[in-house]
């Protein structure tokens, strides 16, 4: 029910959408990344690592922009039950 979920990916600027799809622009900005190589129940995991230890030692808070993750794009012969993603947090100086 609290679920909110946007699913992206790069289009160019003159990009036709209707109906349920729209266009949104991600703002720029200083983010921290997280590199993880995970299967398919890790991803809570990562995410909690990202939140709930990195941060609070970073030195940095959250800022109000849009968290997201990044799948880079995957070679034929890379690991079948695991893959990297990496959540990017933005962040602002404390």
């Amino acid at each position: 029910e609290k679920l909110r979920l946007s699913v992206c990916m790069s289009i160019k600027n003159d990009a036709a959408y209707q109906g349920e799809f729209g266009c949104m622009e991600l703002a720029g900005g200083r983010c921290a990344v997280g590199r993880f190589l995970i299967g398919e129940d890790e991803y809570q995991g990562a995410w909690n690592y990202m939140i709930s230890q990195w941060l609070p030692d970073s030195g940095y808070l959250l800022d109000g922009r849009f968290c997201f993750e990044y799948y880079p794009p995957q070679e034929p012969e890379d690991d079948k039950e695991r893959r990297v993603v990496e959540i990017f947090i933005p962040i602002t100086p404390l």
